[in-house]
């Protein structure tokens, strides 16, 4: 079959389905096994029936090729020469066998790598668009996050966390893995517009609307960060201090780094946020609007504040009599503990 010595051999060493279907309905020579010194002899192992049609013309080749160059003229007994070419014929099966099982597992683990690869683009790029929502709804009641949207809406994916399952507790829950180059403000700025995402998925009387739930994100600061190249052209202070000094001043200058952006919000979005950051799914309310271990109060009364989702679910914040947002998607906000 012209393979090397421990090669398996692969589709491109046996016939196709086609040629030995061709070859037992025309039975001409033509479209069956060749051996010449151009053409190597397929067997037809992807079928343990070595009676078939193409395997015995096979055999016959063999045979007659076996006797013209290596008899020496001592006439071999055919049954021996049949014997032999079982032998050869089932350990081209079972190499081909396990050849072609080798390839399917790789093929599998490919395809299974590529498809956890989207699914992570998508889920990052959901993500990503969540916190631009989160900031566009609550801007209307902070005009700091007015400032920043345009920030947000232009950061690319790889500025956003991965994250890893974790099903140890019984339900599915998403580890956010550190990324060694962002800052731990980021982390906590983040986490604060996740919380006001979460806050547009309950309806003022403290219950969950329909539909599928943001997925449950824990930090875990135990954890090596993930080591990977920063995105360039982002605010100066989205990256780490740390990590910005250990590069090498070519890397250091390729970052671009723009001007620091300011990360902070008002204490009511603060408030508002924290009611929502224990939640994990719908089934958990958030906290009473006077729970004491809310952030404090910052200027006019938080009474009131409600977050109502809005009708078409991407609801726009207005104020409601004495600086009560009126009903929008819900909107929710974290303490400022990082996220």
């Amino acid at each position: 079959m012209g393979l090397d010595k421990n090669e398996l051999p692969t589709d491109a060493h046996v016939p196709t389905q086609g040629q030995v279907a061709r070859f037992s309905k025309t039975k001409n020579s033509a479209d069956g096994p060749q051996l010449s010194k151009t053409q190597k002899l397929k067997l037809d192992v992807g079928t343990p029936n070595l009676a078939s049609q193409w395997n015995r013309e096979a055999n016959r080749l063999l045979r007659k090729h076996f006797q013209a160059h290596y008899s020496t003229g001592i006439r071999v007994d055919n049954t021996e020469l049949a014997d032999a070419f079982k032998t050869h014929f089932k350990t081209v099966r079972e190499n081909y066998l396990k050849g072609t099982a080798e390839q399917t597992e790789t093929h599998i683990q490919d395809e299974a790598d590529k498809k956890a690869l989207r699914a992570e683009k998508t889920r990052l790029k959901t993500l990503l668009e969540q916190r631009v929502t989160a900031a566009e709804i609550y801007a209307a009641l902070d005009p700091k996050l007015r400032k920043i949207i345009s920030t947000i809406q232009t950061l690319p994916k790889e500025a956003m966390s991965e994250d890893e399952a974790d099903h140890r507790s019984g339900s599915a829950r998403y580890v956010v893995k550190k990324l060694e180059w962002r800052a731990d403000d980021i982390d906590a700025f983040v986490g604060i517009l996740d919380d006001l995402h979460k806050s547009t998925r309950f309806e003022a009387n403290g219950s969950a609307t329909r539909g599928k739930f943001p997925r449950a994100r824990i930090r875990n600061t135990a954890r090596p960060p993930v080591v990977t190249a920063g995105p360039s052209g982002l605010p100066s202070n989205f990256y780490d201090t740390e990590w910005v000094d250990s590069l090498p001043d070519l890397d250091r200058r390729a970052l671009n780094m723009q001007g620091p952006l300011d990360l902070s919000f008002s204490p009511n979005i603060l408030r508002h946020a924290a009611r929502y950051h224990h939640i994990v799914d719908g089934s958990q309310p958030p906290l009473d609007i006077n729970d004491p271990s809310l952030p404090p109060i910052s200027g006019k009364s938080q009474d009131g504040w409600t977050g109502k989702r809005a009708a078409n679910g991407k609801g726009k914040s207005t104020a409601n009599g004495k600086g009560k947002p009126k009903g929008t998607k819900r909107a929710h906000t974290s303490t400022q503990a990082k996220r």
